[in-house]
């Protein structure tokens, strides 16, 4: 909040390697959160370098839903060493009571679950999301057309097959760059509540879910949790698909993975190459600043998929 009241009109912010020292006297935000960064449009969050404190409260004050576009956080999952929780990240702030004004004239005594229309990226490989909290948060920028570079971390809830909980997110046209961490082939192939799921290989779901975006451009797998060859089949799996295609690809031009290296690296880059897709050792890493371009009129997603489905 200091650092927010210090910079008014900061548009884009980068942390990484810091210290968060909010001290342990209240959890309630100040009164002048809401009137703080009304500008800030992009936050990338590296690793803290110590224990975040107080689990429970707010480092960030609250983002504004017209204008923020971009939440990149890459931090490592290590408890609370390091690492970033959801109530610690500028996402949720139904907790939050208003503004002492709006308060005095009537208005409500909490904030409601803020939104962000206009989100353009979301990118947290390391820090699983409830698909509740996903729904709220990504939804409304699926159905404006707005979200194109999505990074999930795996949910690993017994007994629910992830992907499948995101039916709002399967096929979204807007999507371009999307990236899948953590999963779990193993757990959820017992686990899964859905009839229709129990008797399918994980790995053919998880490729159905991919195969149905129909303009990605740039996809990452990564799982320390996943045999390095289920990985690679399903990357296989990709690139042919998408060449396959009546488009021609679809669009399809690069897949980043750490799964495997030396000769079976080798492999799959051969086969992926036949398809006309890079394949890349390591992780999406784009630039910052972001570029970003002037906002104008969103396509909602439903023009956007009449005009995919047009003759």
């Amino acid at each position: 909040f200091v650092l927010a009241r210090a910079t008014p009109n900061l548009e884009q912010l980068y942390m990484d390697n810091f210290g968060v020292f909010t001290g342990v006297d209240s959890l309630s935000p100040p009164d002048d959160c809401w009137s703080l960064w009304t500008r800030l449009q992009v936050i990338r969050l590296g690793r803290a370098c110590g224990a975040l404190s107080m689990g429970d409260k707010r480092h960030f004050p609250p983002l504004h839903p017209s204008s923020f576009r971009v939440l990149d956080a890459r931090a490592a999952h290590q408890g609370n060493h390091g690492d970033w929780l959801p109530q610690q990240l500028p996402l949720d702030y139904s907790g939050y009571p208003a503004a002492a004004a709006a308060a005095a004239a009537g208005g409500a005594a909490s904030a409601p679950l803020v939104t962000y229309p206009n989100l353009e990226r979301l990118w947290m490989p390391r820090l699983p999301l409830s698909v509740d909290l996903a729904t709220v948060l990504l939804e409304p920028a699926i159905r404006s057309g707005r979200l194109r570079e999505l990074g999930l971390c795996w949910r690993q809830d017994p007994g629910q097959f992830f992907p499948g909980a995101l039916a709002w997110l399967r096929g979204a046209p807007s999507v371009r760059v999307f990236g899948f961490f953590n999963f779990d082939f193993e757990s959820h192939a017992a686990l899964t509540r859905d009839p229709a799921h129990r008797a399918a290989d994980p790995a053919d779901l998880l490729f159905g879910f991919l195969e149905a975006f129909p303009n990605l451009e740039v996809l990452e797998l990564h799982s320390d949790l996943c045999e390095p060859r289920r990985i690679a089949a399903v990357i296989e799996r990709a690139a042919a698909a998408f060449a396959a295609r009546p488009d021609g690809g679809g669009g399809l031009r690069r897949v980043y993975q750490r799964a495997l290296t030396g000769a079976p690296m080798d492999q799959l880059r051969a086969s992926c190459e036949a398809h006309g897709v890079e394949l890349v050792y390591g992780g999406w890493d784009p630039a910052f600043p972001v570029p970003l371009e002037p906002l104008g009129p969103a396509e909602p997603a439903e023009a956007m998929m009449s005009d995919m489905l047009a003759p």
